[in-house]
């Protein structure tokens, strides 16, 4: 029977360990107990995954836990609380690197799903996705618009922070010649969002 953290003394490791083996099929819950124990003792918090990979604890504390499940693959989770204290659980998986994409997963206390967030698709915890991109000074308005059209699919990564309740967007690198690598970098943004309760804003 799996025991739920008590919501006084809820944490981050305590919630990583109760994840249902559903939400992270390719890692177990015995195995992320193991790795939870390795990085307590501090060696390398390392466990297989189902797919032949090597999954690895990054960073862990009581309201957040990073982990690379493979080379392409990364959850992050924070803990969050609602206006009424009540706890969220913040899950962002990100499927690929520059080039990737990211979803953010809201779950309450006992891992019920409450909202989903991908880039084409808000929800009532981030019901927007701020300018990711930006014409600077020395480009053309003509050279910017072309630059735009250079961004399909448009995919949004984003990120937790370790250490304050925000969560970081920027989008996706797409793909374009080596000579213009510099001027997309150029026009392309990081946004922070903080947390306020009720959303990301």
């Amino acid at each position: 029977m799996l025991t739920l953290p008590s919501l006084g003394q809820s944490r981050m490791r305590d919630f990583w360990k109760t994840m249902p083996d559903s939400l992270l099929p390719y890692l177990s819950r015995d195995i992320r107990f193991e790795m939870n124990d390795k990085y307590d003792i501090g060696q390398r918090a390392t466990g297989p995954t189902s797919f032949g990979d090597s999954a690895v604890i990054t960073a862990l504390n009581d309201r957040y836990i990073d982990v690379s499940l493979s080379s392409a693959v990364r959850i992050q989770m924070r803990l969050l609380h609602l206006g009424n204290g009540k706890p969220l659980i913040c899950v962002a998986r990100t499927y690929g690197n520059d080039r990737g994409e990211t979803r953010v997963s809201f779950y309450d206390a006992g891992w019920n799903l409450k909202a989903v967030f991908c880039t084409d698709s808000p929800c009532k915890y981030i019901k927007t996705i701020p300018p990711l991109t930006h014409r600077p000074d020395s480009m053309t308005e003509d050279r910017y618009a072309e630059l735009l059209t250079f961004i399909d699919p448009r995919m949004v990564i984003a990120e937790l922070s370790p250490i304050d309740d925000s969560l970081t967007m920027r989008l996706s690198m797409p793909v374009v010649g080596k000579g213009e690598e510099n001027e997309m970098k150029s026009i392309l943004l990081q946004r922070k969002l903080n947390w306020t309760g009720k959303r990301f804003n």
